[in-house]
């Protein structure tokens, strides 16, 4: 989809909304048209979960859901689609050794958010991919 004309208008968007209004592009409509995509995603993804559990509740959605979400996706790296799947490896990996902490396991995440936040803006994907063209520039 990045490669696409759809996902360079999104990229346009994301990185300065004022300039992609002075070129012409609809940014309403544009915003509209990603919530419903997710929108889609997300329903396909919470009937493929009823399917997959034989059951849907409410306590299946906590807000816990979404702060692991958010986790992987910041300690990963949200510009690439590899970013959030090596945070929720890593995460996953790393939260099976919180497990002992109880109660404080949600404080790892939230420090994982942090620190990655503060120290990793673009996420691993991001670090590694700066040390790979650092690598790069160095062998020239």
């Amino acid at each position: 989809m990045e490669k696409s004309d759809f996902g360079k208008i999104l990229i346009a968007i994301r990185d300065n909304e004022n300039v992609a209004r002075t070129v012409g592009l609809n940014i309403l409509v544009v915003k509209i048209v990603c919530f419903a995509a997710a929108s889609v995603a997300a329903g396909l993804a919470g009937s493929l979960h009823a399917i997959a559990n034989n059951v849907i509740s409410p306590g299946d959605f906590s807000f816990l859901v979404g702060s692991f979400a958010l986790a992987y996706v910041k300690v990963g790296g949200e510009d690439t689609v590899v970013g959030p799947l090596v945070g929720s490896v890593l995460l996953v990996i790393l939260g099976s050794y919180a497990l002992g902490l109880g109660g404080e396991e949600h404080i790892f995440y939230g420090a994982a958010i942090v620190v990655a936040v503060l120290l990793m803006p673009q996420g691993i994907t991001g670090l590694l991919r700066g040390k790979r063209a650092d690598r790069s520039a160095g062998a020239h």
